[in-house]
């Protein structure tokens, strides 16, 4: 009943969920979904407590935190931007759609209300995706390619495991299992595309997977480009 209550749209018992504490920096309260197994979430909802007319109170910012059991760690949530504080409502009745980019893998998120001066806030919260069934536990590559000079920063930017001393990202999920698929020329700017340097050698990546290959279906979309980088002195 208690997640029922806290639904977008719902009006039951003043229809939202209100932290004890006044939100403000460093005050971190959060309302915590179980989704009971991995999902893939692509959007969010929020909206604040409208309480059939006597509710005041709502989030204008929040930040997600996210939880996958081979993790076994949260994340703080950030988008392809590098942002993690998200625009949320500016009254209490209407509601406001967040489009995930990239989406989440997880089994569990967590809603954060946000902000910088003391507010008291009530939000009613809602998530959207679709089961994450391609049975990718994680994949292990070397990072993207990025040169400061020209700036290109071709790098896997929402992977969220950790990389080795030599450069491997390991123990995470990021751009190659989004569900987006970016253009075939990377020169064309998009932000759901890693790319690599093969230097005359290749690139060894790798997907365990927790279920049978007959069981698991997932696709891998490449494109092989050759290009020379020039450095310019300038004098």
């Amino acid at each position: 009943m208690i997640c029922l209550l806290i639904r977008i749209r719902n009006e039951q018992n003043g229809g939202a969920w209100c932290p004890r504490s006044v939100i403000e920096d460093g005050v971190k309260e959060y309302l915590e979904i179980d989704f009971g197994e991995e999902y893939r979430v692509t959007q969010t909802e929020t909206q604040g407590r409208f309480g059939n007319g006597r509710g005041l109170e709502f989030a204008q910012q929040f930040q997600l935190e996210y939880y996958r059991e081979v993790l076994g760690r949260w994340i703080l949530y950030k988008d392809h931007f590098g942002r993690t504080i998200f625009d949320a409502n500016q009254n209490t009745y209407l509601s406001v759609h967040q489009k995930l980019t990239p989406p989440i893998i997880a089994t569990r998120v967590r809603f954060i209300p946000y902000s910088v001066h003391p507010r008291t806030v009530c939000m009613r919260v809602e998530s959207y995706g679709c089961h994450f069934t391609e049975g990718v536990i994680h994949y292990d590559c070397p990072q993207g390619y990025w040169k400061k000079n020209p700036d290109v920063d071709l790098r896997d930017s929402s992977y969220d495991g950790w990389m080795d001393e030599n450069g491997i990202l390991q123990g995470g999920l990021g751009l190659l299992v989004d569900s987006v698929l970016g253009p075939n020329d990377f020169r064309v700017p998009h932000t759901n595309k890693v790319t690599w340097n093969l230097g005359g050698t290749g690139i060894a990546v790798e997907f365990p997977i927790a279920v049978s290959p007959v069981e698991s279906a997932f696709k891998v979309q490449s494109a092989l480009y050759i290009m020379w980088w020039e450095d310019v002195a300038i004098k």
